[in-house]
């Protein structure tokens, strides 16, 4: 009987060693290539337009099994998102135009586009922006974040700070204000479709009568001395009604929410 070599069982082995480390390899890098890739991403408020958009996104990356998955981390606003993105907490963050841009961030995407409207009871006697001095105006929302919005537009009608009251409302509130006469005009962000918009809309119609759209004509002005804004209209009859609501297009400005990535992120990624 002639016995086996022991070279060439040696040589076996250590093929077959090889062999399962290679595949062993190829499992590991396939791994590595296909496991998802987890970004952080900071938006606010909590429950506000930008976190549910957000949201949505982040539950469809993980329904389709995407490369990208989002970890959403909430922040009190944008400008907090903004903190977040510069701290190294945050890859990825919502953020406003016109509100503090992060200083190590790149806009990458525009989440959404909001419209600012100025309106008036039907009333008031408000006619244009210049009619706003000596009357209340309701800012809905976040009266820190888009106070700055009816600074600018004030500024630019050259109407002293002081001459106008500002009342800080939430969107459920309005109607009850409206009633209790806190303000005689208001000011409202966001999309024209949006809740925000067609709610207040709603809010300020007294006894049938819909409230009057202050165009800003001087859009064009303003949104070359601010860039941060832009020059923009709604639309008539963007809020049906008869007659429509508006009955003209009406002049006004607007502002972007961007999708920042922080500069050190990788271009591929991004």
């Amino acid at each position: 009987m002639i016995g086996a070599d022991p070279n060439l069982s040696r040589r076996v082995w250590l093929i077959g060693i090889a062999g399962v480390l290679a595949f062993a390899a190829v499992v590991a890098s396939t791994y590595l290539l296909t496991r998802p890739m987890p970004l952080r991403l900071a938006v606010g408020p909590p429950g506000g337009a930008d976190a549910r958009l957000v949201a949505a996104i982040a539950a469809q990356l993980g329904r389709d099994r995407d490369a990208i998955r989002l970890r959403v981390i909430q922040k009190s606003g944008p400008a907090d998102a903004a903190k977040a993105l510069d701290a190294g907490e945050a890859s990825l963050a919502v953020v406003r135009r016109d509100l503090a841009m992060p200083a190590n961030g790149q806009a990458v995407a525009i989440l959404r586009r909001n419209v600012v409207a100025v309106l008036a009871l039907p009333n008031s006697g408000v006619e244009k922006v210049s009619d706003l001095a000596g009357h209340s105006i309701g800012v809905v929302g976040s009266a820190a974040q888009d106070q700055k919005v009816l600074g600018a537009i004030l500024a630019q009608y050259e109407i002293p700070p002081d001459r106008v009251r500002i009342v800080p409302v939430e969107l459920n509130e309005i109607a009850e204000a409206v009633r209790d006469k806190k303000f005689e005009a208001l000011l409202v962000a966001g999309a024209v479709t949006g809740r925000s918009m067609s709610g207040a809309v709603a809010a300020m119609t007294v006894d049938g009568q819909p409230p009057k759209f202050v165009p800003i004509s001087e859009s064009e002005a303003l949104s070359q001395r601010l860039p941060v804004y832009e020059s923009t209209e709604i639309v008539a009859g963007a809020f049906g009604g008869v007659p429509p609501r508006p009955a003209t297009n009406i002049e006004t400005i607007g502002y972007s929410h961007y999708i920042v990535a922080r500069s050190s992120l990788e271009d591929n990624t991004v």
